[in-house]
């Protein structure tokens, strides 16, 4: 179990989940936490980027990649909150 800043953008590994739509990188950002029973905090609801997002605001890149998000997406950000949960908590005073 790792312990990291609420702002660490986290490289999800390719077994763990991979983009449904194009088979790219994701990476998780965090604003969301709950506490444990031991105190510590652990992530919830976890913002998932693909690595192919681009820099600029592609509304066709983006409607294609998120037209189905309860389909494509829910299921892949659950299988991620449970390996964040797994594996990492975060500190929250490090602000």
């Amino acid at each position: 179990m790792q312990t990291i800043k609420t702002d660490t953008v986290i490289e999800i590994p390719a077994e763990v989940a991979k983009c449904p739509k194009c088979g790219g990188k994701l990476y998780a950002n965090i604003d969301s936490w709950e506490q444990c029973d031991d105190g510590t905090w652990k992530a919830i609801d976890p913002h998932t980027e693909c690595e192919h997002e681009p820099d600029i605001d592609g509304e066709e890149w983006f409607n294609w990649h998120y037209d189905m998000p309860y389909v494509d997406w829910l299921p892949i950000d659950k299988d991620i909150e449970q390996w964040l949960g797994k594996n990492y908590r975060f500190d929250l005073e490090a602000e």
